[in-house]
């Protein structure tokens, strides 16, 4: 299994997608960071920290469902994915290699644009002469939190591709579901809204707890989600033709 992840993740990585995206994540992380702190007005708090600070979760979260959609899609698309269940029979062994391949590409991701708040963060909040604690535990939870989501999120979108196999069809209903279902369905029904993946995902990475469940829920109805949706893509591989 070892080896069937270091393939999966070998194909990632030499893919223009994956950098693509990268790039522009990174530099919607770098506005919004920018942004967030040069339009700030009144005093800073350990509140209007955390928002910056939150920054590169959620949208890190994002682009790594969309990249895990992606790259099981794209040997659909590619008609790769013939060649690959020749090498390996076995489709649930190639779903599970993709997952924790794409849980990898998830952990980079959160790394980098976290890495990149950081940077421009930390050096910005010392020329302002707002003292920072980095270390102590909301700023920690925060950070771990957005890591943590991420990889979690990247095999979600594995999970998704691999039942939806149309790409363009499984980006835009992830970015419909995310971005409008979920928001309508928070109006009318806030408290059953939590349990959603979105919803859910938010609690890991975000600072604000308002309608949400705390980060230790969050993860449990996340990785719930991801179990779920793994299932349903295990058992449509199986039934289907690679063709």
């Amino acid at each position: 299994m070892r080896r069937l992840i270091a393939s999966e993740f070998l194909k990632a990585r030499t893919t223009r997608a994956p950098w693509v995206l990268l790039l522009v994540v990174a530099a919607i992380v770098a506005l919004f960071t920018s942004l967030g702190i040069s339009l700030h007005t009144g005093t800073w708090d350990g509140s209007s920290v955390l928002d910056i600070v939150t920054i590169p979760g959620g949208l890190t979260a994002l682009f790594v469902l969309l990249i895990g959609i992606v790259g099981f899609t794209g040997e659909f698309r590619h008609g790769t994915m013939a060649q690959t269940f020749l090498v390996t029979p076995r489709r649930e062994r190639v779903l599970a290699a993709k997952l924790g391949a794409y849980a990898l590409v998830g952990l980079l991701y959160a790394a980098a644009t976290m890495a990149l708040m950081l940077a421009m963060s930390v050096p910005w909040f010392r020329v302002l002469g707002v003292d920072v604690p980095w270390t102590d535990a909301p700023y920690r939870s925060v950070i771990l939190g957005g890591l943590l989501a991420s990889v979690i999120w990247g095999p979600i979108g594995v999970a998704v591709g691999a039942a939806v196999r149309n790409q363009i069809g499984g980006v835009v209903g992830a970015l419909i579901w995310l971005l409008v279902v979920e928001n309508i369905f928070f109006g009318f029904f806030p408290d059953q809204a939590k349990y959603l993946p979105g919803r859910a995902g938010d609690a890991i990475h975000s600072s604000n707890m308002d309608h949400t469940l705390s980060r230790g829920g969050g993860i449990v109805v996340l990785l719930g989600w991801l179990v779920l949706f793994t299932a349903v893509a295990a058992v449509l591989l199986r039934r289907r033709d690679v063709t």
